[in-house]
């Protein structure tokens, strides 16, 4: 616990103070919804769970970037694209 506790002060709760500063920063001086993007990689297989896609687009509640995203990465066909997958984009953290 103790642990686990100093590594939330160390990195988890700076990073996410920095990024919420950044974000009302950029609202308040725009008056516009800031896009967050993020890339991250993930393995075939979770365990024995296999995960298909090529690629996956993980989101929360605004979908004014997601529906186009989705729709021009399927558009080509050959590709398995994830919405909310593997994970849930609405999860915290």
């Amino acid at each position: 616990d103790e642990e686990w506790q100093k590594r939330i002060e160390i990195f988890h709760r700076p990073y996410h103070d920095a990024v919420d500063r950044v974000l009302t920063g950029v609202a308040q001086s725009s008056g516009e919804a800031p896009l967050v993007l993020s890339l991250h990689s993930y393995t075939p297989f979770w365990k024995e769970t296999p995960r298909p896609w090529h690629a996956a687009v993980l989101w929360d509640t605004d979908n004014r970037v997601v529906d186009p995203l989705l729709a021009h990465l399927r558009a080509t066909g050959d590709i398995l694209v994830g919405d909310n997958e593997p994970y849930d984009g609405a999860l915290k953290g």
